[in-house]
C-alpha cells in the first residue's frame, strides 16, 4: 500500500506520526482543559475565610470550603413546619451555609432546624441537627448560617467531608 502523497517513508513510520500527533494533540488538550477549569475555579483549592472576632475575643469562622459546581440540595424544616428546598452554599467543620432561592421565609436567630442533604453524585443523604445562627439576603436569595447542633452527625463523617478545605479532609 502506498503512503499519502507527500508522507515519505514506511508504513509504520506514517502510523508512528499520526500516533505521535494523536498524542500531542491529546496533551494540548488536557493543558487547555486544566487552563479552562482554573480560569471559571473548578478545582480550585478551598478558600480561606477571613476570622471575624466575636464578643468573646475569638475567632468565630474558622477554614471553609465552597462549592461550586452541582451542589448537594435537599429540605430545611424548622419545628413549626415549615419546609424550604436548600442549595449547599459553604461547608466547615462547625456549620452549614445554604442558599434559599426566590422565598424569604422569616426565620428566628437560634432556631432549631433540620437539614436533610442528597449528595448530586450517589444516593447518599446527610441528616443534621442545626440552629440558625445568621440570614443575609442578596438578590432573590436567602443564604442561612447553620450549626451544627449538640448530638448531630459530625460533618466529617457524612458524604460533605470531601467539601472541606483541603488539609481538613
Amino acid at each position: 500500500m502506498n503512503n499519502p502523497p507527500g508522507i515519505g517513508g514506511t508504513r509504520v513510520d506514517w502510523i508512528g506520526r499520526i500516533g505521535d500527533s494523536i498524542g500531542a494533540l491529546g496533551r494540548v488538550l488536557e493543558a487547555l482543559g486544566r487552563w479552562f477549569a482554573r480560569l471559571i475555579g473548578w478545582g480550585a483549592p478551598a478558600r480561606q475565610a477571613p476570622a471575624r472576632v466575636g464578643a468573646s475575643g475569638r475567632a468565630q469562622r474558622k477554614a471553609r470550603g465552597t462549592v461550586m459546581v452541582n451542589p448537594p440540595a435537599g429540605e430545611l424544616t424548622d419545628l413549626q413546619g415549615g419546609l424550604w428546598r436548600v442549595v449547599l452554599w459553604d461547608v466547615s467543620e462547625s456549620g452549614i451555609c445554604v442558599a434559599i432561592r426566590g422565598r424569604q421565609p422569616q426565620l428566628q436567630r437560634g432556631a432549631a432546624m433540620s437539614l436533610r442533604l442528597h449528595d448530586p453524585v450517589t444516593t447518599i443523604t446527610g441528616r443534621f441537627r442545626m440552629e440558625l445562627m445568621w440570614t443575609k439576603v442578596e438578590g432573590q436569595d436567602l443564604y442561612l448560617g447553620l450549626k451544627l447542633r449538640k448530638g448531630s452527625a459530625p460533618i466529617r463523617s457524612s458524604f460533605l467531608h470531601r467539601y472541606l478545605p483541603r488539609g481538613n479532609s
